[in-house]
């Protein structure tokens, strides 16, 4: 369903915390001033930057007055600088990126396009994975939001409407690292999206990067992030109610960061989790039940593939008494791997 004229040519609010972020912010900048699409501001929260950042900002602010800054008094940390910006936000709809990474030239034109055209609440795009001297190393399609339960698959390039935020009450601040997965999850309780499949954005890896700090098991930032991370799905599952919270919140959490599950264990609460999982669905109208169940298969098929504890008779009895199509239902080659493991486990 097309949007009306007045949404075309709606204006944009684009927010861009930055702290400490003098080696690329003029790139992210310059990004967004380069846009196909003209009717946007540009809001840059600066937190306390004890680099040249706000000299950046202000250097282009001089020569450009879409360019908005905020200066907080004390460094507040992302969630809460998402906040401030957002508040000071006067556009229809609102966006916001990071001072390492780069939209393309029609990233904000494409991004409006699809929400009125989809008649939609939120949509993301693909983007780039770049190197710190912005050269390629692949590109992603962050993947189905019909199971942002198990994971975040909206990414790092997005577009909504200003009510998303406002329903929302903003972003969690009490979850700085995980702020824009627990914003989606919120979203999808009043919410519609749309994934468009092209790259709009390239988001930058170098050594100073969240994404890089958290695949560091022991640092800090790593800690905060699982902990945060519990404290979504923790909250989630005592809002709905079950007898198992802890066992669900620790399978969630493992579905989340890839890691094995126990099989057998998992299997003995089998239908609670689907009962669990329609509850979900009934909150979160924007997800998929169907979806959700086969991702549970396929983690629990990689798990007995992959996990030799899992790898045992007593497991392929389990299996076929409680959810045979984990078996039969999907690929036959890897489905005889699972057969043969479980039949003949190595020791």
């Amino acid at each position: 369903m097309s949007g009306s004229k007045s949404e075309t040519g709606a204006l944009i609010s684009i927010i861009l915390p930055v702290f400490n972020g003098e080696r690329y912010l003029d790139q992210s900048i310059q990004s967004c001033l380069d846009q196909t699409y003209n009717n946007f501001e540009l809001i840059i929260v600066n937190d306390c930057s004890t680099d040249n950042s706000l000299k950046i900002a202000e250097s282009f602010k001089n020569f450009d007055g879409r360019i908005k800054i905020i200066s907080n008094e004390r460094n507040r940390k992302l969630p809460a600088s998402l906040n401030i910006g957002h508040k000071a936000a006067k556009g229809e709809f609102y966006t916001w990126t990071s001072h390492d990474n780069i939209y393309e030239n029609n990233a904000i034109e494409k991004l409006l396009e699809g929400i009125i055209k989809h008649n939609v609440d939120i949509v993301y795009a693909d983007l780039n994975i770049i190197e710190s001297n912005g050269s390629l190393r692949k590109s992603i399609n962050p993947g189905d939001y019909t199971r942002l339960l198990f994971g975040n698959s909206i990414g790092a390039v997005f577009l909504y409407r200003k009510e998303v935020f406002y329903r929302n009450k903003g972003y969690d601040e009490k979850l700085h690292s995980i702020e824009d997965y627990d914003f989606w999850l919120r979203a999808c309780e009043h919410s519609d999206f749309y994934h468009i499949h092209q790259v709009l954005y390239n988001y930058r890896i170098h050594d100073l990067t969240l994404s890089s700090k958290l695949r560091i098991s022991d640092s800090r930032e790593n800690r905060l992030y699982i902990q945060n991370l519990r404290r979504v799905y923790q909250q989630i599952i005592d809002n709905l109610g079950t007898a198992n919270s802890k066992e669900f919140v620790d399978s969630f959490m493992n579905i989340h960061l890839y890691k094995s599950l126990d099989v057998l264990k998992f299997l003995k609460y089998y239908i609670d989790y689907l009962d669990f999982l329609s509850k979900v669905c009934l909150k979160m109208p924007a997800l998929d039940f169907d979806r959700l169940k086969r991702e549970l298969d396929i983690k629990l098929r990689s798990s007995i593939l992959n996990n030799r504890n899992n790898q045992n008779f007593k497991v392929l009895c389990s299996i076929l008494k409680v959810r045979p199509y984990m078996i039969l239902g999907y690929e036959k080659k890897r489905s005889f791997q699972i057969l043969q493991k479980c039949l003949f486990p190595r020791r």
